[in-house]
């Protein structure tokens, strides 16, 4: 059998499976096939995990963890273990159980089923899986969000959706932002504000305000001040708290308790309910108000401004596409889960240049109207042709990096057997940095390998904060060619990053290329260089055959900000 047929496996067996591993009741034949999905049958290896997951509410802390994950070398040997892990942190097990397993076992098993995957190349990493295990929220929906520095507690950046959050202190300069905890309860932040999870019970606000909705599979969460504590009872209520300790409690609906803080006790317990307020002052003083509703911005208010962001956006769109310079322009919007063909807007683009999606999937872009293509594995690509020759050129995205490369990661690659062509990277050295790099290069360098026609414009600026804290988050990048100023230009979040003088000016071309990846491993084969795409998402791409200037780079960008 062809190495591209893999086996089909129905949902139905799977889900078989993952109830008879939950059940400690796997069969040998049943272990046989587990160790297929594991090793041959990415899809169905997902639909196991996420079976597992199921219901797993992951609160097990990080000692717990180290404590009981220790390898072994079965699948049953592993279910023996769970009971002492508890219920909640069943899936994870699995899924760590599945990384381990993943290199624990040979080859030689017949097929079971029959199928074509295309992406067999995805597995789950034991070490990702108990990283994850230290979640207790994730960040689901912003606006406007500007994150400060300290946010090296967040598992892979602060990432909207995908990625989980640890404990640690948000800090929110401005804007708004969504956080859903795993006991159920959600918590609206309005920057600026810094907000420490801490379990997924319990919060601690140092300032800011906030709106939370307790469930009554969340009640008694709690958010402590240094003044006093407010423990929920089942309700939304809103939160204010100034610099100086001085606090408000506004109870929107149901009820809550406001206690007095282990510094600085209250005078006595307060039962709140709807309609009902308490001020507290910075000495701990108490005083009955009447709840404002209105201070606080809940939902509805980021849906109305997420409205009005993607109506921003789109205005901003129509005009982008109606530029004579725009050449391309993919803006990743109104795409069915099954379209393979990513559409050129721009009107005075080439003809036959919309994009080939090889791969990718769509997600959820920016923010929840928008749409993104994920690249996951080293197959994944969006296939494009610029014909063309050009004196000046323009290249902007909107990409996610969720987590570190090897060495670089593809914004956009050439088909290299031709005589011009240009590379877009991101060069990734170590997990900490992230640099921007932009090449040129003529008469075919790549294969006759003539240094001297092929010219280097890095920049040494990082684009990660301390800790790599912003993996998962989107970014605005940019790069200008511009003849006349004979200067290639760096551009991140509608800023300079910096500037290299153009040592040979000439015309330039992209012709053939991939968005996310290149397409001539070969040259590099064996080597750092031969997996460059790009691991994330990308959910905007721009080619214009003109030199932007630094005011129009930041409109694209304040235009399309998430």
């Amino acid at each position: 059998m062809s190495s591209a047929v893999q086996s089909v496996i129905p949902d139905r067996e799977i889900d078989r499976l993952a109830e008879a591993l939950r059940g400690e009741r796997l069969t040998e034949e049943d272990e046989q096939k587990l160790r297929k999905i594991v090793r041959q049958h990415p899809r169905a290896r997902r639909r196991l995990v996420e079976q597992m997951y199921l219901g797993a509410a992951l609160r097990e802390g990080r000692r717990r963890w180290e404590h009981v994950l220790k390898p072994k070398a079965s699948v049953i040997e592993w279910a023996r273990v769970w009971p002492m892990v508890g219920g909640l942190a069943a899936a994870a097990c699995l899924a760590f159980a599945v990384g381990i397993i993943v290199w624990g076992v040979g080859d030689g098993d017949p097929d079971l089923f029959s199928e074509s995957e295309s992406d067999s190349g995805e597995i789950f990493s034991g070490s990702d899986l108990l990283a994850e295990s230290q979640a207790v929220a994730v960040i689901t929906r912003t606006n406007r969000a500007k994150w400060g520095a300290s946010q090296a507690p967040f598992i892979g950046g602060l990432s909207v959706g995908g990625l989980p959050v640890a404990r640690g202190v948000i800090d929110l300069e401005e804007g708004i932002a969504q956080i859903d905890f795993y006991s159920g309860a959600t918590v609206t932040l309005e920057g600026p504000a810094r907000l420490e999870v801490v379990s997924p019970d319990l919060a601690r606000l140092a300032y800011g305000n906030l709106w939370a909705f307790v469930p009554p599979p969340a009640r008694g969460f709690r958010i402590e001040t240094e003044n006093f504590e407010v423990l929920d009872l089942g309700t939304e209520f809103g939160m204010t708290l100034r610099v100086d300790g001085q606090g408000e409690v506004h109870v929107i609906d149901g009820e809550v308790e406001v206690l007095g803080s282990q510094s600085n006790p209250i005078e006595k317990e307060h039962l709140l309910t709807t309609g009902e307020g308490l001020r507290v002052g910075a000495d701990g003083r108490p005083e009955s108000i009447a709840a404002v509703p209105s201070q606080f911005p809940a939902t509805s208010r980021l849906d109305e401004l997420a409205r009005e962001r993607n109506q921003v956006w789109k205005d901003f769109s129509y005009q982008l596409a109606r530029q004579e310079d725009v050449l391309l322009f993919y803006d990743f919007a109104e795409n069915r889960d099954w379209q393979r063909m990513l559409l050129n807007r721009a009107h005075f683009g080439p003809d036959s240049s919309d994009g080939a999606i090889v791969g990718c999937r769509w997600a959820t872009g920016r923010w929840a109207e928008k749409q993104a293509l994920e690249f996951r594995n080293s197959s994944h690509r969006v296939r494009v042709e610029v014909p063309g020759q050009f004196s000046d050129l323009t290249m902007l995205t909107w990409v996610r990096v969720d987590e570190p490369s090897i060495h670089s990661m593809s914004l956009l690659h050439p088909e290299t057997s031709q005589d011009q062509f240009v590379h877009w990277t991101l060069l990734n050295p170590s997990p900490d940095l992230l640099l921007l790099h932009f090449a040129e290069t003529t008469h075919n360098s790549i294969t006759e390998r003539p240094e001297s026609d092929r010219v280097h414009y890095h920049n040494s600026v990082s684009l990660l904060r301390p800790g790599g804290s912003n993996y998962g988050e989107w970014m605005h990048l940019a790069v200008v060619y511009d003849s006349e100023r004979q200067e290639v230009i760096h551009f991140h979040n509608g800023r300079v990053l910096g500037t290299c003088p153009i040592q040979d000016v000439r015309p330039i071309a992209i012709g053939l290329a991939d968005l996310g990846n290149w397409p001539y491993r070969e040259w590099a084969e064996g080597t750092k260089f031969e997996v460059r795409n790009l691991k994330g998402a990308m959910d905007e791409f721009v080619i214009s055959k003109k030199a932007w200037t630094e005011r129009e780079v930041r409109a694209h960008w304040m235009a399309g900000r998430p």
